[in-house]
């Protein structure tokens, strides 16, 4: 074989190989996504500091917040309103109702309930069955509150 045809074949192999590389290259599988981390579940609650009531009992709401894990919600008094009026007799009749804050995660509603009503929020029906306020002479100021069931 002449250098010249030697030479020729030579270059034809390196150019095939090459082909063949750059072929094999682009027909590679790209390499495998990384696995997303898995979002841990935020407890909603792991910030609160309040108190805690159970599904379906009646309990009293003052100052400090109370929530119920199973529900999901967290409620606080924010005040209580009064409304009077007069009877014919002269007397006067006093009606309480209460401002409620209902928080589910970073949502929040506001309720303004009378004695007696049920309202519901975030899946939860409230109803309010006694409002009122107490003297504190401590404070030297009334300290609202209410009573609640939670569902």
């Amino acid at each position: 074989m002449s250098l010249k045809k030697a030479t020729t074949h030579l270059s034809s192999l390196l150019l095939m190989s090459s082909i063949l590389l750059v072929s094999s290259c682009a027909s590679a599988p790209p390499p495998a996504p990384e696995p997303e981390a898995q979002a841990e579940e935020v407890d909603p609650f792991a910030d609160f500091r309040g108190s805690w009531f159970e599904s379906g009992a009646a309990f009293k709401l003052q100052s400090v917040p109370m929530a119920n894990r199973e529900i999901g919600v967290e409620i606080s008094l924010k005040k209580v309103e009064w409304t009077s009026s007069e009877t014919r007799d002269g007397g006067e009749i006093r009606e309480a109702s209460a401002i409620l804050i209902v928080k589910k995660g970073e949502e929040r509603r506001r309720l303004r309930m009378d004695e007696g009503d049920s309202k519901s929020a975030f899946g939860a029906t409230i109803k309010v069955l006694k409002a009122g306020e107490d003297y504190s002479e401590r404070l030297m100021q009334y300290a609202p509150w209410v009573e609640i069931q939670v569902q």
